[in-house]
């Protein structure tokens, strides 16, 4: 069985990421000759090279990732698929703040995002739009 999770981006989205990507990396120049060399061995510098680079060319911007791990889809309860199902449609800054909104305890949905997180269902990231 697999499983197949995408994240569609708003164009608010987009324009974050693409402030997030700047932020981090600041004069884009120079991140793109270090990754077009090839030489460049951070798969994440790498990676947000490529996104902002398809965001420039006004490309739709997809997450997509397939879980093929019977262990990862048997980790779902109902109550993590109600934290996956949230975050797709929310924003969530903390742990501390989808507990508060899913009005359950924080060690308990602690718990859940850790096992999804273990199970390769959630990512958790300085982006929050990459959650799951």
């Amino acid at each position: 069985m697999k499983l197949k999770m995408i994240r569609e981006f708003s164009s608010e989205d987009k324009r974050a990421l693409k402030r997030e990507i700047i932020t981090k990396y600041g004069e884009l120049e120079k991140l793109r000759q270090r990754t077009a060399r090839g030489g460049c061995r951070d798969p994440e510098m790498v990676d947000d090279f490529m996104v902002y680079e398809a965001l420039n060319q006004g490309a739709d911007y997809r997450y997509e990732k397939v879980i093929q791990s019977s262990d990862a889809i048997a980790s779902l309860t109902p109550k993590r698929l109600d934290i996956m199902n949230f975050i797709r449609f929310n924003e969530v800054s903390s742990i501390m703040e989808l507990s508060k909104a899913l009005k359950r305890d924080y060690k308990n949905v602690y718990d859940d995002v850790t096992a999804l997180e273990r199970n390769g269902l959630l990512e958790f990231s300085s982006l929050n739009r990459r959650y799951f």
